[in-house]
């Protein structure tokens, strides 16, 4: 049997970024609201790495892992926690990630990890790159889509160099584009309505 069809059903859990329309998060189930109050505004380009920003990538990165199909092995026994790795210089949205620590994510808690591209992904379930890292990406996206680990990163072009998804700001908003073929390739589903809400899906 194919291992894409051994997965179970994802159930979408916690807050939604604000930067989603409204009557999408709604037909998600998601709130329009992060940490009990209206998110602030993404901040322009000329203010990237802002705390504002790492908090709504925060809430992007949650809400996309509970849509996020791994391959049983990838996720390991029940119980076992879902690592969020973060590589290269991410410290405003380590602070900002403090909140996930009471936090689960499809009945697993969540654990957090710091590596450098010396030091390449292994046993991540989800891999935040800074964009310190760009010129690193040959050699950290075969180990991490071989460790079937989802991909995130602000990184201009992201998806295009073949990132799974890339975040940028557009009009003063955060969007997203989605690789599909690399997601394929590291034997992970994504949710067709996480793919309706990006704005570009290459690889379908």
């Amino acid at each position: 049997m194919d291992r894409a069809h051994q997965h179970r059903p994802v159930t979408p859990v916690g807050h939604a970024p604000a930067f989603w329309p409204r009557v999408l998060l709604a037909a998600l189930g998601w709130l329009p609201a992060v940490h009990g109050q209206v998110a602030a505004p993404i901040p322009a380009a000329s203010q990237v790495e802002s705390a504002d920003e790492a908090a709504q990538t925060v809430a992007f990165l949650y809400n996309v892992g509970s849509y996020t199909e791994w391959p049983a092995a990838a996720l390991g026994a029940a119980g076992k926690p879902v690592t969020l790795c973060l590589m290269g210089d991410t410290e405003s949205l380590s602070q900002a990630l403090a909140t996930l620590d009471s936090r689960t994510l499809q009945g697993r808690a969540v654990r957090l990890r710091h590596l450098s591209h010396l030091g390449l992904p292994a046993d991540c379930q989800l891999l935040y790159v800074a964009r310190s890292e760009q010129r690193h990406l040959a050699e950290i996206l075969p180990a991490a889509h071989a460790g079937a680990a989802l991909t995130v990163s602000p990184i201009a072009d992201f998806a295009d160099a073949g990132g799974i998804i890339g975040l940028s700001l557009a009009d003063g908003k955060l969007v997203f584009d989605v690789n599909a073929a690399a997601a394929r390739q590291a034997g992970l589903r994504l949710g067709s309505q996480l793919l309706k809400l990006a704005r570009s899906v290459t690889g379908r």
